[in-house]
């Protein structure tokens, strides 16, 4: 795929998204700006009650991306990205440096996105290049289980169930 059609696939991806907030909260009149506010006065029962958030409105935009036809690993991210993206940057940052890390976090997202999504057969992370700074020089080819397995073991994390990943911290700098 060129760089015009992934552009243009993440534009069209993006705008369909944005498309569906704005349905959202399109016709924000006087009506709902009174609904704002009175959420804003009652700040405390948000605080006492925050699960409504999450059987609310992102529960349908979980259902929709699942309706969608993504799994639930990928609608996980999604939901989580900054999550994902975080852990991933600070491993690549404490073996690289910072130099391109949030970059290398994103192309190991989307090759993990790709495979639990059935577009690639494997989970392969490529070694760089002298044109593709994006990529990790560490844990590729052979060893793109590793990445594999930490991602998975993310998803862990998120689900309450930590031994996987506590099981990786010693093996993160090696």
């Amino acid at each position: 795929m060129g760089r015009r059609d992934k552009d243009f696939k993440e534009n069209l991806l993006r705008e369909l998204l944005e498309d569906i907030v704005d349905s959202a909260i399109r016709d924000i009149t006087k009506d709902n700006i009174a609904i704002i506010e009175e959420l804003k006065d009652n700040i405390n029962k948000l605080i006492e009650t925050p699960y409504l958030i999450e059987i609310g409105p992102i529960y349908k935009l979980k259902c929709l991306l699942r309706a969608a036809g993504f799994p639930d690993k990928a609608v996980q991210i999604f939901m989580n990205w900054w999550f994902f993206e975080n852990h991933l940057t600070k491993i690549i940052t404490l073996r690289e440096g910072f130099s391109c890390c949030v970059d290398k976090a994103r192309y190991i997202i989307r090759q993990y996105l790709r495979y639990i999504c059935g577009y690639e057969d494997n989970f392969i992370i490529e070694p760089p290049d002298n044109k593709t700074y994006w990529r990790p020089k560490f844990w590729n080819r052979e060893e793109s289980w590793k990445w594999l397995f930490y991602l998975e073991a993310l998803h862990h994390i998120l689900d309450g169930q930590t031994n996987i990943y506590l099981h990786l911290l010693p093996s993160q700098s090696a």
